[in-house]
């Protein structure tokens, strides 16, 4: 699984909790909050944010949930040509 995925054996499905920080670079979210504890500065750069508001990146969810959803279906449609 991606850096962004996580797999929940309660439901059998992987969901993403993606967000952005000041330049727009993607994270998990528990993963660059527990960054933002120890600096205020890009994990990629290293240099400082001007904020470390964590934004929804709903495009990425919108397109892992698509991705998603094309998965179930073929699976589904290898299910029934057996």
């Amino acid at each position: 699984m991606g850096a962004c995925m996580q797999h929940d054996p309660c439901v059998c499905v992987c969901v993403c909790v993606c967000v952005c920080v000041t330049h727009r670079y993607t994270y998990e979210r528990e993963a660059i909050a527990a960054w933002l504890t120890r600096a205020h500065t890009s994990p990629l750069t290293n240099l400082p944010l001007s904020h470390v508001d964590l934004v929804p990146n709903l495009t990425v969810r919108t397109a892992i949930k698509e991705w998603l959803e094309q998965q179930q279906q073929h699976a589904r449609a290898q299910q029934g040509s057996r």
